[in-house]
């Protein structure tokens, strides 16, 4: 798919991954600030990661467009899926680590700290950020068919 449009694999896969890192940089960002403003116990502050997937997926596309990929529609949903899926898996890795610094990180996830085991909140996040991360592919391809529509001349392609 990506040789009959002209992409090349190296620059789509650099883009993953750099988006990637920027969402995983954010999510753990905003879950310091919200840890340390006391607001952790707080039920659906982790949903604000998912706002910060779709922004970054919005400027992910525009990025593609401005480096003069063309991405057709699906294009659009695999590469959002996969760098959120990324993202979310190496966001599960920081908090699988930091759950040996942070006891307190497990207790909200999970109800009894003491039988489940350490890595069922990281697997937790991991699975929720990827079932996401779907929803997330579904308005990115929309986005890119708004850009298409509206005419712009460097968006054309996409």
């Amino acid at each position: 798919m990506l040789k009959a449009t002209r992409t090349s694999f190296e620059k789509a896969k650099r883009n993953i991954i750099l988006f990637a890192f920027i969402n995983c940089t954010a999510y753990i960002v905003f879950m310091l600030v919200v840890k340390y403003t006391g607001l952790l116990h707080v039920s659906g502050m982790r949903t604000i990661n998912y706002a910060i997937l779709a922004i970054f997926s919005i400027f992910q596309i525009k990025s593609l467009a401005k480096q003069q990929l063309h991405f057709p529609f699906l294009e659009v949903f695999s590469v959002t899926i996969v760098t959120g899926t990324i993202s979310f898996f190496l966001f599960s890795i920081f908090l699988f680590f930091y759950s040996f610094f942070d006891p307190y990180l497990n207790n909200l996830y999970i109800m009894d700290v003491e039988k489940t085991p350490r890595l069922a909140p990281p697997l937790l996040m991991f699975f929720e950020g990827s079932g996401i991360s779907v929803i997330i592919g579904l308005i990115a391809m929309e986005y890119a068919s708004w850009l298409r529509e509206k005419g712009h001349k460097k968006y054309k392609d996409l």
